[in-house]
Formats: C-alpha cells, structure tokens, sequence
C-alpha cells in the first residue's frame, strides 16, 4: 500500500471510530432519558398511592428535563447524519433512537398527568378521596415501570428476546386495565355522586395503559434495530415464534 493509500486508510479508519463514539453517546443519552421516564412513572404512581402532593409537583417540575434531552437526542442525530452519512446498521440505529427518544418523551407526558390527578385528587383543603377509587394505579404503575425498565435494557443490550418479552406482557397489562376499570364502574354505581372523581382517575389508568404501550413500541423498535426487520404490525404470536425459531429476519 502507498503512503496516500495507507494515510486515506488511516482517516478513514479514524472517522469511524469517532463514528462508534458518537453514537455510544447517543445511546447514553437514551438510557438517561429512560431512567428519568421511569423515575417519574414511579414518582407519579407513589404521589396517588401515599396521596403526596410534594411527589406529584416533583414530577411536574422534573418533566422539563425530559423534554431536554429529547431536543438534545434529535440534535446530536441531525448533526451525526450531517457529517457522517450514516449506512446499514449504523443508520438504523440513529432512526431507533430518534423515534426511542419519542416514545420515551410521550412517557414523560403520561406520568406528568398522572402526577397532575394527584394534585387534583388530593387538594390541601379537601379530604382524600376513597381508597378504592385509586386501587387500580399503584398496580399497574408498578407493571408499566418494569415495562419501560425491560425495553430500555433490551435498547442497551440490543437484546430481542427481553423485547419480546416486554412486548407480550403488553397482553397482561390489558387485562389489568380492563379489570381495574370494571372495579371502577362498580365503585360509581354504588353512588353515582363519584363519577366526577371517577372520570378523572380513568384518565390515569389511560396513561398508564398507554405508558406501556410506548414501552411496547420502543421494544419493536429494538428488533428493527438488531434485525434490520420492520415488525411493528407482526402479531405477537407469530413475532415470538419466528424469534424463537432464529428465523427472523
């Protein structure tokens, strides 16, 4: 090899090391976004089941945060694609994180108004509301965070079958939702006076409904990246066979 051909050798070999670091960062950057997400579905689901009006405002003035590092994923991605004309693996990994960092947003949103019905539910000057008008948000809280917790590890370890994983329990996370709603219809029947109250914690269980259905979608997200496979219509039922089998993608 020449002196050109080994120093254009040489250059390039170092761009794409800087490459690898740079999108090591990003993923930092996501797993400190999903930390905070998570840390504030937790916050919000403890605000509801210990009545904490201080908890719930933490979440609030926390959501911000989250907010910030989206704007800072969707930058650092902009100005990789700009100077580094990311191919293959390496593209789908920045379009994984991009719409990761979205999902990991709308997270945000979603405990922000779950804290925002503790504050409603447990205003200064007024007593707390019944017990088993909230009975069915600190459970699936707890579900919804193991969730979010789950598909992010699968991010960090590129790991398909821990996503499978999260993405099934989306199943059972459903069935809860229907449960704790019908515990609810049940609840305002007995005094129609509470459906006020009521409507307003349906929202919550919404959230959190939809809080692991963003969990689910990230985990869909991290099979695309690994297998270059767009499975976000595949069925469950045959995702988990062809991942089982090895014959995805």
């Amino acid at each position: 090899m020449n002196s050109k051909s080994t120093a254009r050798s040489n250059s390039e070999g170092h761009i794409f090391h800087r490459f690898d670091e740079e999108l090591q960062s990003l993923i930092k950057l996501v797993g400190e976004m999903g930390e905070l997400a998570t840390e504030q579905v937790r916050e919000a689901g403890k605000a509801i089941k210990k009545g904490s009006l201080e908890r719930a405002r933490s979440v609030v003035n926390r959501e911000n945060r989250i907010d910030q590092l989206d704007i800072a994923i969707d930058e650092e991605i902009h100005r990789v694609l700009a100077l580094r004309a990311p191919m293959a693996k390496d593209l789908r990994i920045l379009l994984t994180v991009n719409r990761i960092g979205s999902f990991l947003e709308r997270i945000g949103d979603q405990a922000n108004g779950i804290a925002e019905l503790a504050l409603f539910l447990f205003k200064e000057d007024s007593s707390d509301p019944d017990k088993r008008l909230l009975s069915g948000i600190p459970r699936m809280a707890k579900y919804v965070i193991a969730m979010v917790e789950m598909s992010i590890q699968s991010f960090k370890r590129m790991d398909i079958e821990l996503a499978l994983e999260v993405i099934e329990m989306d199943r059972d996370l459903n069935e809860q939702f229907d449960t704790s709603i019908r515990s609810l219809t049940t609840y305002v029947l007995e005094d129609p006076r509470r459906i006020g109250d009521a409507v307003q914690v349906v929202l919550g269980l919404r959230s959190l409904d939809r809080i692991g259905g963003h969990a689910k979608s990230i985990s869909r997200q991290v099979i695309f990246m690994v297998k270059g496979v767009n499975v976000r219509h595949q069925s469950v039922e045959i995702l988990a066979a062809e991942i089982r089998a090895g014959s995805l993608g």
